[in-house]
């Protein structure tokens, strides 16, 4: 009688070997990189400024890590995106200035490295120094830098777009994406052009001029505006803590500091010195402050360590995810 039983014990048995078998690993979070372009560190309420109207960026930094010593390497657009990008000097990466260097195909980026890890990736920039003609669109599968409906400003020259209209655009995007039930993890850079001369203030976003100490910070306003938004909507659909946000600038602005208004000439900390946060809830620490040195270069290995993935090859800045993640001093360098 006890042989009858055994096909069906051994059936059973099967079935709870099966049970056993481990679950697909889990989706990687989603990537958004968020750079203002001219923003000095000091001039947002996250650092200390007490005349910002910067609430969202101010919410990142309060959930997330905030860098107090970051620099770029660069006080001009292209070269230092390329490096926030690359992980490389400009010296390494060969893009020197504004218009008159492209990016090499051979130099790796962080989009091409995410892309061939299974991201989608998009970007939405809001200059035209910024260009796919100039090489950054290698790996993006999505690269916005139509300028086509904006007006050339009579000063400076260089067509831009408002944040308000590089949003509406991201949403839509997003949107779409959400309707055709997307669900790949995503890399979505977005470029934000406000704060750079000349001024066109966007009086609805930046709120109330009066209380507001110049032009530049409404312009900073206005960007912090247009992140609210795309938090916002993020957060409504509960993908906000599951997206690891970055949030630098590329260079900062002098504003009269040792006789230069602008930046591209002096590297004082008015140009230098920029703003870094980053935000993963359940990785990164709320309210986490690294007060040691740190520089663009280091933006794409963190990010890929704190993904749980290799360093692109070659890369000069360190991947710092290991003492984020611990609440520890990061080493010098």
């Amino acid at each position: 009688m006890s042989t009858a039983f055994t096909p069906i014990l051994m059936l059973a048995l099967g079935g709870c070997g099966a049970s056993t078998t481990p679950p697909p690993p889990a989706r990687p979070p989603d990537v958004l990189l968020i750079t203002m372009d001219t923003t000095r560190q000091d001039r947002l309420g996250a650092y200390g400024f007490g005349l910002a109207r910067t609430p969202s960026i101010d919410r990142l930094a309060a959930e997330g890590v905030r860098f107090d010593d970051h620099a770029t390497v660069a006080p001009i657009t292209l070269p230092s995106h390329i490096s926030i990008m690359t992980g490389l000097t400009p010296p390494v990466h060969g893009v020197r200035d504004n218009g008159a260097y492209a990016l090499s195909d051979a130099v790796p980026t962080l989009a091409e490295h995410l892309s061939a890890r299974g991201y989608d990736t998009a970007a939405f920039v809001s200059a035209v120094v910024l260009d796919a003609r100039y090489g950054f669109d290698q790996g993006f599968d999505v690269y916005d830098d139509d300028l086509s409906n904006e007006d050339m400003p009579i000063t400076f020259f260089i067509r831009d777009r408002p944040a308000r209209t590089t949003t509406d655009r991201v949403l839509a995007f997003l949107e779409s994406r959400e309707a055709a039930g997307d669900q790949d993890p995503l890399f979505l850079w977005i470029h934000y052009f406000d704060p750079h001369q000349p001024y066109e203030i966007d009086r609805e976003a930046a709120g109330d001029l009066l209380t507001l100490p110049s032009a530049y910070d409404a312009e900073i306003a206005s960007v912090d505006s247009a992140i609210g938004r795309l938090t916002g909507w993020l957060q409504a659909r509960d993908r906000l803590d599951r997206t690891l946000v970055v949030l630098t600038a590329d260079h900062g602005e002098s504003l009269g500091d040792h006789g230069e208004k602008t930046h591209a000439v002096f590297v004082y900390d008015a140009t230098i010195k920029v703003p870094l946060v980053m935000r993963l809830p359940g990785t990164l620490p709320a309210g986490g402050v690294v007060a040691g040195g740190t520089s663009a270069v280091d933006v794409a290995p963190t990010v890929l360590g704190l993904l749980g993935q290799e360093a692109m090859a070659g890369v000069q800045g360190l991947d710092l995810s290991a003492p984020l993640k611990a609440g520890a001093e990061i080493p010098a360098h």
